[in-house]
């Protein structure tokens, strides 16, 4: 016959399982990360701005609106920016020289980029 389990507060073993499975989650994502290309960018963007930092990580990640992506999703049909005449394959390496692009900064001209590729879009 089993014994009688002492009976605990819910409120007093909450913080303590929520702590371990948090351990618990962020070691399973640090592990299926590892090998990620992107790995070691995103653990030195810079503290920046939110429209800074999320154009940042999207970058770092390539995981962006850009049609190298967007072709990988199958979603567009061509790697080239449609943007410019340059037929050169969109990506964040393009996105610093594309003659359509106005903005200075990298991040000011992702989200330039975002902007006018929806609009042709819809």
């Amino acid at each position: 016959m089993q014994t009688p389990c002492e009976e605990v507060c819910y409120r007093s073993v909450a913080p303590k399982f929520n702590l371990a499975l948090k351990n618990s989650h962020i070691s399973n994502l640090e592990e299926i990360t590892r090998h990620k290309i992107w790995n070691s960018s995103i653990r030195n963007l810079p503290d920046y701005p939110r429209y800074k930092a999320v154009a940042a990580f999207h970058i770092a990640t390539m995981h962006d609106c850009l049609n190298a992506h967007l072709h990988k999703l199958r979603i567009v049909s061509s790697l080239a920016c449609p943007l410019c005449t340059a037929g050169q394959e969109m990506n964040s390496d393009h996105l610093r020289l594309c003659p359509a692009l106005k903005e200075e900064s990298i991040y000011s001209r992702y989200w330039e980029a975002r902007e006018l590729l929806f609009r042709l879009a819809s």
